[in-house]
């Protein structure tokens, strides 16, 4: 009986959500963030309910007859109450319009997390960055001592092999770490 070939998630193609772009001093690896049609429905629901009792506790506390310890009382929880909103409002953004942009080059490694275009990016010199490679579903590589991990929608087998062309282009990223490993992860969300 033949053997039947060994099918490995390293064979399988990369989504197009993460393809590597070659830039001339570079790479650009643009990567979607997942999509948890679920959680988008909550949030979405939610963000409704949230808008229709932040919009009564502000006409309280401003055009509402209550005393002054009301109103303290009202602008202590409309203040936290607005912010988490706020990010709930840019957890849902990125789900449905985010996406992470890992950019290497000669300069170093720079990671832009946005939703809509709008997001934070950060940049760690190339003699900082070491031991560049996939972690199951992600990419991680280490700075100064801390594992920074990337790519929120990757597979094992894509993670896999983006890896292997950063290090095919920039080997040196590929060298282990002399700090102890602690772990330290950069906020998601913008």
């Amino acid at each position: 009986m033949p053997e039947e070939p060994d099918s490995t998630l390293a064979d399988l193609p990369l989504p197009p959500s993460s393809l590597v772009e070659e830039l001339p001093g570079g790479l650009r690896i643009p990567m979607q963030a997942r999509r948890v049609g679920c959680t988008i429905g909550f949030l979405t629901m939610w963000l409704m309910a949230w808008a229709v009792s932040a919009s009564f506790i502000a006409r309280d506390l401003f055009f509402g007859g209550e005393g002054l310890p009301e109103r303290l009382l009202l602008l202590a929880w409309l203040l936290p109450w607005t912010a988490f909103g706020v990010a709930c409002a840019g957890v849902l953004a990125f789900m449905l319009n985010g996406r992470e942009i890992l950019t290497i080059d000669g300069n170093g490694v720079s990671r832009r997390v946005e939703a809509f275009g709008v997001g934070r990016t950060w940049q760690w010199p190339t003699g900082e960055v070491t031991s560049f490679r996939a972690s199951g579903a992600f990419l991680s590589f280490d700075v100064r001592g801390k594992t920074m991990r990337t790519g929120t929608d990757l597979t094992e087998g894509s993670a896999k092999r983006i890896a292997e062309k950063v290090i095919a282009r920039f080997p040196g990223l590929a060298e282990e770490s002399s700090h102890p490993l602690e772990m330290g992860y950069p906020p998601t969300m913008p």
